[in-house]
């Protein structure tokens, strides 16, 4: 895979969800696309974004988690 990279913002919004934009390089506050994750499963050590999204018809969740190395 070729690398990539491209600047962000993220945030956890009043909701409790992650927030994150992706920005536009040339002006820092033009946002490009961005998601909404759920946050869960938080604890010391590890949490969870889970993202819903439509496969197929059907709603289903995809779980990212996290661990504090």
């Amino acid at each position: 895979c070729t690398g990539y990279s491209s600047p962000i913002t993220w945030y956890i919004n009043p909701e409790g969800q992650f927030v994150m934009k992706i920005l536009d390089e040339n002006k820092s506050k033009k946002v490009k696309e961005g998601y909404v994750l759920k946050v869960a499963n938080v604890s010391e050590a590890t949490f969870e974004l889970v993202d819903s999204v439509s496969i197929g018809g059907k709603v289903v969740e995809v779980v990212y988690h996290f661990t504090r190395n």
